[in-house]
């Protein structure tokens, strides 16, 4: 911890004090570097290790009152340049800075040797062996040395204590290759807080990955089982003459199990150790509960977004959202409609945005989300039923669809509830107390909130994509009673469609880098818990042109 809060104090804050987390290849290459001397043990005579040190003791916990620290040293080794002296010697995936070490590295070591001194060792020198030059670098335990660690510790504390988390790095060069840097969200925050320039002449530097190391994983057949298979998911058809799959623990996003799918307690209990989230949705796209392996450790998150329900910062952020989502109704008919929307309608909708953000009452906000949705839905269900009759609808309906396009429109909004749903536990946030839509037993609120201006760009713009591209067809659509539901090869195609769109990358209107829509989820989504806790001013914007 303490070599955290040197290297970044808010590295340090969002890791041991909000208790996030991520992997990339650098965490992972650093324990791999590790190996076997994060085994405990040792020999009552020294041995020899693997880069030619007398080895005392690997793997040794040790912790002092009076310095209030507590350690676990990766080796302590004979000290050949002191007679009857230790050296802890610690292990770094990375080469060394020249001569000496690290001053991350060079606080936490310090440390390490005082823990020895504090536990009766003599102890005149530490080190460091940096694995990828095989390189043991090795520092007197002077005076100048042990005041830096102390004053390192007192600082660890004092962040500690903070609610907040410090401000990012600016423009630092640790900051693309952090494990953190898409919670941390450095520029993102920096530029909002007005403390680095952003604008089209200057975008900011993309510090977060070009696009995930892993996809979500969609259970369509109704009569599928799934189990557990070492580190492989194996997905079984209902039809015995159809192949398994197998699918790689560590490449699933998050699964998504679709109807009556039957998925085992081994397979459940092995996904959510891995940090893979189970949603359970209908076969038309109600969300019926999410699994998963352990919630968000940011208490104070939730904290801020309970104290904000019903006061004016949460307003705020819903006339945010819901401009967002209006203006962006508005992109999607300029797009698409041609000469099936008048100048009238475009000229009313780009006002009701402007009105939102002087709406002084939920009421009022919502009357004119209402307003922009009947206007929007009057020009969308002629688009749809343009190039083919049998997809046209009479306005939207749901619960339950009377025709084809809206059975689609409300099976994707289901599944864009469930991303944002997960997005939102993903930062910390409750998705069941929301901003703008009324808290309800059993409704995500703050998922459907966040959804709400992603609803015409991934939901509406994917069901007209698959209508004109003629993906699916009337002959996938069955009719029962006053209800239209799709059959399973429709399903599967609209689903696959819909996940092109969500990897398909764009243009972020705000920070100037290419990104996906999924990533554009999470992205939104810690920037509304920081609206939330007051770490930004206001809700960021997501209007696209």
């Amino acid at each position: 911890m303490v070599n955290e809060v040197v290297y970044c104090p808010r590295l340090f804050w969002l890791e041991h004090c909000a208790g996030q987390f991520a992997d990339n290849a650098h965490t992972i290459r650093g324990r791999q570097a590790h190996g076997r001397v994060d085994d405990a043990g040792g020999a009552t005579l020294p041995a020899v290790d693997d880069d030619g040190v007398d080895v005392v003791e690997r793997g040794t916990w040790l912790s002092s009152r009076a310095l209030g620290v507590t350690a676990k040293l990766d080796r302590v080794v004979v000290d050949p340049a002191h007679e009857g002296c230790v050296l802890p010697l610690d292990t770094k995936k990375g080469r060394p800075p020249g001569d000496g070490l690290w001053p991350a590295d060079d606080v936490q070591v310090t440390l390490q040797g005082l823990l020895l001194r504090d536990a009766g060792h003599r102890v005149q020198r530490v080190g460091v062996f940096y694995a990828a030059t095989r390189q043991r670098v090795v520092v007197d335990l002077d005076d100048a040395r042990v005041a830096r660690a102390r004053a390192a510790v007192d600082e660890a504390r004092r962040v500690q204590q903070s609610p907040t988390a410090p401000p990012p790095l600016v423009d630092s060069p640790k900051c693309p290759g952090c494990s953190l840097n898409a919670i941390c969200q450095p520029d993102e925050v920096n530029a909002l807080s007005g403390r680095v320039t952003c604008d089209e002449l200057t975008p900011l530097r993309r510090v977060i990955p070009e696009a995930a190391d892993t996809r979500p994983l969609y259970i369509t057949d109704p009569g599928a089982r799934v189990f557990a298979e070492r580190q492989t998911l194996v997905i079984e058809p209902r039809a015995d003459d159809a192949p398994k799959q197998k699918v790689g623990l560590s490449t699933i996003d998050h699964v998504c199990v679709l109807g009556t799918a039957q998925l085992s307690t081994a397979a459940l209990r092995a996904l959510l150790e891995e940090g893979v989230s189970v949603a359970f949705l209908s076969s038309s796209g109600w969300l019926a509960g999410v699994a998963v392996g352990d919630e968000s450790r940011a208490v104070g998150v939730r904290m801020a977004q309970h104290r904000a329900w019903g006061t004016d910062a949460a307003l705020a952020v819903a006339r945010a959202l819901v401009a967002d989502k209006i203006h962006n109704q508005r992109t999607m008919l300029r797009r698409n409609a041609g000469d099936a929307v008048d100048d009238g309608t475009l000229a009313r909708l780009k006002r009701l945005v402007d009105e939102c953000a002087c709406a002084a009452t939920p009421a009022a906000l919502l009357a004119l989300e209402a307003e922009a949705a009947k206007r929007y839905w009057q020009v969308f269900s002629l688009l749809a039923g343009r190039d083919e009759p049998a997809f046209a609808m009479d306005g939207r309906s749901r619960r339950p669809p009377r025709d084809a396009t809206n059975a689609m429109l409300g099976f994707l909004s289901g599944i864009l509830t469930k991303d944002c749903l997960l997005a939102a536990r993903l930062v910390g946030l409750d998705p069941y107390l929301g901003v703008f839509h009324t808290p309800t037993h059993g409704r995500p609120s703050l998922a459907l909130d966040l959804m709400e201006p992603f609803r015409p760009l991934v939901v509406d713009s994917t069901v007209l994509g698959v209508i004109r591209r003629r993906e699916v067809a009337p002959s996938g659509f069955a009719k029962t009673g006053a209800a239209v539901a799709m059959d399973q090869p429709t399903r599967r195609a609209v689903v696959a469609a819909y996940e092109r769109r969500m990897q398909e990358s764009i243009t972020h209107p705000v920070f100037g880098y290419r990104v996906t829509y999924r990533q554009v989820l999470g992205v939104q989504a810690r920037l509304l818990a920081r609206a939330l806790t007051g770490e930004l001013p206001k809700m960021t914007a997501f209007r696209t042109r």
